[in-house]
């Protein structure tokens, strides 16, 4: 599968969508956290980078990945991201639903407070919004935690 990486510019109060690169990816799907994290791994490094990046992925109604987009990117210990930054994406994009991921350099990818509240944040907005989160995953090196998989986005 083609992944491609956008950024955002804008021009003349515009906001706009640009292609920074893409890559043939070497998996049919990232329909698992296993296999999104390790898209994230393979392609960003998001398991080895030394600051905190927040990286989204826009999908398709069929699941298929529209984008990858970098929203956040802080110091070693913190990352501001705003729904508002998230959604501007997936709407320029045309996206139906999404995923977040960020690692967590001390090695424990035990969600924090500000992780559960974010997430829970970002599950409003996508309720309202009619793009549901469908994953965030918080990376570690080796292993990740799902919030999928932990039950999170149920109901």
């Amino acid at each position: 599968m083609r992944i491609t990486k956008y950024g955002l510019m804008i021009d003349q109060q515009r906001y706009t969508l640009i292609k920074e690169s893409a890559v043939n990816y070497a998996a049919d799907a990232l329909t698992t956290d296993i296999q999104l994290c390790q898209m994230f791994n393979d392609l960003y490094k998001l398991n080895q980078l030394a600051e905190k990046h927040v990286y989204l992925v826009a999908f398709t109604n069929k699941g298929r990945p529209l984008g990858v987009f970098e929203v956040s990117h802080g110091s070693g210990s913190a990352s501001f991201l705003q729904p508002r930054e998230v959604f501007m994406r997936l709407l320029l994009a045309g996206a139906s639903s999404f995923a977040i991921a960020h690692f967590h350099l001390s090695g424990d990818c035990t969600p924090s407070n500000q992780d559960i509240k974010i997430t829970r944040i970002m599950k409003e907005a996508g309720k309202m919004m009619g793009n549901p989160i469908v994953e965030h995953i918080i990376a570690r090196n080796p292993g990740h935690y799902s919030f999928c998989a932990r039950g999170f986005f149920d109901n």
